[in-house]
């Protein structure tokens, strides 16, 4: 088995806001960057941080030698509702963590 890193430079957004994309290695808590206020509605849950929906985009070129094999890409610490999308097909979804 042959094992390739892939943690970074990743692509981080808020979802809807892709054009505005900065450049991280992972993992990442996109949360921490947002600001704190008291009044948003996940109060204590969430730190009072206003818990947003973000994308995280990795662009790589899979190396002839992977044709005709099985490839298994593993993530570790993806939180809540998360996607994996390859080549514009939702290939994986998993919900709270």
């Amino acid at each position: 088995m042959f094992r390739q890193a892939l943690d970074s430079n990743w692509f981080f957004s808020r979802l809807g806001e892709e054009s505005q994309k900065r450049t991280v290695n992972i993992p990442h808590d996109a949360m921490l960057a947002e600001p704190r206020a008291a009044e948003w509605a996940g109060g204590t849950n969430t730190g009072w941080f206003a818990g947003r929906d973000y994308v995280y985009e990795k662009t790589f070129t899979a190396p002839i030698e992977w044709t005709d094999r099985d490839v298994i890409l593993e993530f570790e610490g993806v939180y809540h509702n998360a996607e994996v999308w390859l080549n514009g097909e939702q290939i994986a979804s998993h919900t709270y963590g």
